[in-house]
């Protein structure tokens, strides 16, 4: 899977370092804007015309747990440093905030978490009883339900990914579901489960290597992944294509008059450099790629 730094509506999802639930390991969060949808009121709620949501929409920025870091100090921060570098996402959390991290974690005791525990608990409760079911009902009659709001592909419709990307979908399929935003996540997972068994994938790969190396050609490409790295001598784009016929291709660009995004279609001219396979999937490594126009 590859990582790219998105922006949605203003906002840029960012890295952060937290403390686990239960105090014993550093942890990385990644935030993300998260939307509300509330109807204007009336007898009929909130409705689209002109494909348009008629009612109000809230945002606000929140966090998901990523994975454990660690329980030393030095080497949570130097994971969650490696973590930012390969994604490309800013980490927020400077080095000298965790040892002030450390200090409140001691100075909590046993029995103010398990007084915490017990509020958040009943304010859990509370909530879900009041909005959860009348949230699930209202998401039914929602076309943002196939539209996901957060991570990489915010803002795209499970059909634009799938022309593209059919691996994250069938990833968010079986991707842990959030307390605190269960009712609309977990309906977006029943809809693409449903998707994913009514569409067939938008690209169609072969495992054939394509022309001969040192050909210089012009092909009809889709981009499928871009890579951001940040190598001793520079930044370097990873990107991954596919060819009109199925061919895979992969080339490592460092220049500046071409800046691919995932699912944007070009015809270009390259290089065949290699014929290799990664992971036992074969693949076509080219070089000096330059686009030519954008493909119809």
């Amino acid at each position: 899977m590859s990582f790219n730094k998105e922006t949605v509506r203003g906002f840029t999802p960012s890295l952060y370092i937290g403390i686990g639930e239960t105090c014993a390991y550093y942890t990385l969060r990644e935030t993300y804007l998260h939307e509300n949808y509330i109807p204007s009121g009336g007898d009929m709620g909130g409705c689209v015309h002109n494909g348009v949501y008629q009612g109000e929409v809230v945002r606000e920025v929140r966090s998901h747990h990523l994975f454990n870091l660690a329980q030393d100090m030095e080497e949570a921060f130097e994971k969650a440093t490696a973590y930012a570098r390969d994604t490309g996402l800013d980490l927020t959390t400077k080095r000298e905030a965790l040892s002030t991290m450390m200090r409140d974690i001691v100075r909590r005791g046993e029995e103010e978490m398990r007084a915490e525990r017990i509020e958040q608990s009943e304010r859990a409760n509370a909530y879900v009883d009041q909005y959860a079911d009348r949230w699930v009902m209202e998401n039914l009659t929602k076309t943002h339900r196939n539209t996901f709001g957060y991570g990489k592909y915010a803002g795209k419709t499970f059909a634009e990914i799938n022309a593209f990307d059919r691996d994250y979908l069938n990833y968010m399929v079986h991707a842990p579901v959030g307390y605190d935003d269960k009712p609309e996540k977990e309906l977006r997972r029943l809809c693409l489960e449903t998707f994913l068994e009514k569409t067939s994938a938008g690209l169609i790969e072969t495992d054939d290597h394509f022309g001969t190396i040192g050909d210089r050609v012009t092909i009809d490409v889709t981009v499928k992944s871009v890579k951001v790295l940040h190598t001793d001598y520079g930044t370097t784009l990873l990107i991954k294509l596919v060819g009109s016929e199925g061919h895979r291709f992969t080339t490592f660009y460092s220049g500046n008059k071409f800046n691919p995004k995932a699912g944007e279609k070009f015809t270009v001219k390259a290089t065949i450099k290699d014929h290799d396979d990664y992971d036992g999937i074969n693949q076509t490594v080219v070089n000096r790629i330059a686009p030519v126009e954008v493909a119809a």
